[in-house]
């Protein structure tokens, strides 16, 4: 299947999506379905990943996805890597408290970050990390109003704080870390553009969903 067909899809389901999360009276349905809308908009990126023929990245996707897993199971044990706070039943299945929808979306958002600055020789090592952990956090600075709102993450007293970013910014700057160090490419646009539409629909549910 080529890209033109990915992103038509995207857009098909990105809208549709908008549209539910923006009446009421569907929105309940809307966070019900939330685990599979996911799967299935990630799914679509691993089944392009795959159609490539792009081992390297996705032997990356499933070391990040692991390594992922592993820091939000801490962060929700402890409250030391992100702070204090748990997942709720809206991203379905969970492992050890922690939904694996979550650590897979992450994953392909910081694979479509990369693919952004991969794609423009950022250059040093160093300035890629960088560029991949700022629009990170940028990204979950979009995010995480919405996630508190749909009952996706719940902070100690509705705080979000300060050292959660800090901690996205050196996770995803590790994961960049690591796509130089295996060598990975990316064989097309793709993965970047669906992170900017995944984006601009965050930013189109917190217009609706998040009170200013």
């Amino acid at each position: 299947m080529n890209e033109k067909k990915y992103l038509i899809i995207y857009a098909i389901l990105f809208i549709a999506a908008i549209v539910g999360h923006s009446i009421p009276s569907v929105l309940p349905y809307m966070l019900k379905l939330t685990p599979f809308f996911l799967l299935a908009i990630n799914g679509l990126a691993l089944f392009s990943i795959r159609e490539e023929k792009n081992l390297r990245l996705l032997g990356w996707c499933i070391l990040f996805f692991t390594v992922s897993i592993l820091f939000e199971i801490l962060g929700v044990k402890t409250g030391f890597v992100f702070g204090q706070y748990i997942y709720g039943n809206t991203l379905g299945f969970k492992l050890f408290g922690v939904p694996l929808i979550t650590a897979l979306n992450w994953t392909l958002v910081i694979a479509g970050i990369a693919n952004i600055f991969e794609e423009r020789n950022m250059g040093s090592l160093e300035m890629f990390m960088i560029a991949v952990g700022v629009c990170a956090v940028f990204f979950d600075s979009i995010l995480e109003p919405v996630a508190v709102k749909c009952g996706y993450r719940l902070w100690l007293d509705s705080i979000i704080p300060m050292h959660n970013y800090y901690s996205r910014f050196i996770i995803s700057a590790l994961g960049a870390m690591l796509i130089k160090l295996l060598k990975v490419k990316f064989n097309s646009g793709l993965l970047w553009k669906y992170i900017a539409m995944q984006t601009i629909y965050f930013i189109c549910l917190r217009i609706i969903l998040v009170p200013r």
